[in-house]
């Protein structure tokens, strides 16, 4: 909740298509001037995987001979502009 210059996103909580879910908090500062913006993402949970992907990106921006696992899981954080 916020003003969208500062713009705070405690929970996020959402799952799409077969296998994806992403679990998450968010801050975002500066908007709606991209060049200002400032980001802090705390990924708690991010799992999908190939069919998803396959899905959701063009065969024509995945570099030739890649081969995508059938399970990613991800967690981290992101601080910056």
């Amino acid at each position: 909740m916020g003003k969208l210059n500062d713009l705070n996103i405690p929970s996020i909580d959402f799952q799409t298509l077969s296998n994806t879910r992403v679990i998450a908090s968010l801050r975002l500062k500066g908007l709606p001037d991209v060049d200002k913006m400032s980001m802090d993402l705390n990924l708690k949970k991010l799992t999908t995987g190939r069919s998803d992907i396959e899905k959701l990106v063009a065969k024509t921006m995945l570099p030739t001979g890649l081969q995508l696992p059938n399970t990613i899981g991800l967690t981290g954080t992101f601080k910056g502009g």
